[in-house]
């Protein structure tokens, strides 16, 4: 049998039975304070994974504000931001990126937490991320969402838009998130151009 005795208890044999957290693990790991994910309510928990919801405010890229409508990723791109109304909701078109955020902060040194988006508004032609669903380590903040839609689709904030699971790691946790997106804590655009002009 494999000996854990002279190990850290978060890399014991036992902390490697399965891959993705239950909802009830979950909850555990944040009582713990292993994950924090800010407003926490047990309504949102699923069977193994945290439905989280919309910010009130979307942005778009403002190509008006280029010189030849083109995007230049050696550039800080121009945006546009709007609040999503309660009452009115806000038009998603076809063809358009829209950038959205999770109202929920979330955070944990221990487990990788990645985004997914909920059936219910797949079935709808309605998707949350292009790329950029798997998170990092260490990594404090709100997570930006890329929204698009194959239909114009009116949606409404606050609504609970996307779900987070939890992966429990293989290995040794040497270095955590310290990149150019930590601490977000609303839409988020493409930082690219800081990696491109170094």
């Amino acid at each position: 049998m494999y000996d854990t005795s002279n190990e850290d208890p978060i890399m014991s044999a036992d902390f490697h039975h399965g891959a993705i957290l239950t909802g009830d693990q979950i909850k555990r790991e944040i009582h713990a304070g292993n994950i924090e994910i800010s407003g926490f309510t047990e309504s949102q928990l699923n069977e193994n994974s945290y439905n989280v919801t919309l910010s009130p405010t979307i942005m778009v890229y403002d190509l008006k504000a280029t010189d030849d409508y083109i995007v230049d990723i050696k550039q800080p791109p121009e945006l546009l931001s709007a609040t999503i109304s309660d009452k009115y909701g806000f038009v998603i078109y076809p063809d358009k990126l829209y950038l959205g955020s999770t109202n929920e902060t979330i955070h944990s040194d221990i487990y990788v937490p990645i985004l997914t988006g909920r059936s219910s508004f797949g079935r709808l032609g309605f998707a949350i991320h292009r790329t950029g669903n798997f998170g990092d380590l260490g990594y404090n903040g709100t997570w930006t969402l890329q929204i698009q839609s194959m239909f114009p689709t009116r949606i409404y904030p606050n609504i609970q838009i996307a779900q987070i699971y939890f992966m429990r790691p293989y290995g040794r946790i040497t270095k955590l998130y310290h990149g150019k997106y930590q601490d977000s804590f609303e839409p988020t655009a493409s930082r690219i151009s800081r990696e491109l002009n170094k």
